[in-house]
């Protein structure tokens, strides 16, 4: 579930003038990170967000000359993207707002949780 805001990529796409842009989102970690020093943990951080990682959102803006870049056989998350990395022809459009993934049954229900709760973030409407 995400508030993104196709238009603005799309506009952001056009400015550029590549033949791809990919929305970026800051990574959020699932589990808290331990820091160790001779074997003692030294730092615990509970679900750090540093905001300089960042994640292929899974939201895309494509201009026609992205079929040269695909075939019948192609992973697009490798070669179609490793190749308009190398071309200069991937942008990034960074995304600050709500993002959620709902990749297994304890995401889904999280997410069904917010929405009956009136409180999901990325309802718009």
């Amino acid at each position: 579930m995400s508030d993104v805001p196709i238009d603005r990529i799309i506009e952001h796409h056009r400015k550029l003038g590549v033949v791809a842009t990919m929305c970026v989102m800051s990574s959020s970690q699932r589990f808290g990170v331990v820091r160790i020093a001779n074997d003692k943990v030294v730092k615990f951080e509970e679900k750090p967000k540093t905001g300089s990682d960042l994640i292929n959102g899974g939201f895309f803006v494509f201009n026609r000359k992205i079929f040269d870049y695909l075939d019948d056989q192609c992973v697009f998350e490798k070669e179609p993207l490793a190749r308009l990395v190398a071309d200069r022809q991937l942008a990034a459009y960074h995304h600050l707002g709500c993002h959620r993934a709902m990749d297994t049954l304890r995401d889904v229900q999280a997410l069904n949780e917010e929405w009956n709760s009136g409180q999901a973030p990325w309802k718009t409407w």
